[in-house]
């Protein structure tokens, strides 16, 4: 008995992540959206350091491709009374090509 209330308090964690990751990327995604696409193909780096700071990760991918990471809104899922050591934040992957924005990801992660 014991064992299957575990599984059931643990599936009940994922099931309130995955909805609340989705409620999360979504409005973040559509800010994201309305800010940036229209800086692609005019923005340079010099911008994004301006009004974010320093990226959290940075990857060379050649010598005119860069990749910057961005995490933002990160929460602990037992802040919203789950029992799980899992954790939700927003993702911004912007990649540059000779310093200017050429393209832009943002996703809802789950750890």
């Amino acid at each position: 008995m014991h064992v299957d209330r575990s599984w059931r308090l643990k599936a009940a964690a994922i099931l309130f992540s995955a909805a609340l990751s989705a409620c999360a990327g979504g409005s973040a995604n559509r800010e994201f959206v309305r800010d940036i696409e229209p800086l692609v193909g005019r923005a340079d780096q010099s911008y994004f350091l301006d009004k974010y700071g320093d990226p959290d990760r940075k990857v060379t991918i050649d010598r005119e491709t860069e990749i910057w990471e961005y995490t933002f809104g990160s929460e602990s899922l037992s802040d919203y009374g789950a029992r799980t050591t899992m954790a939700t934040s927003n993702i911004l992957r912007l990649t540059f090509k000779k310093g200017t924005l050429s393209s832009w990801q943002a996703n809802a992660r789950v750890r």
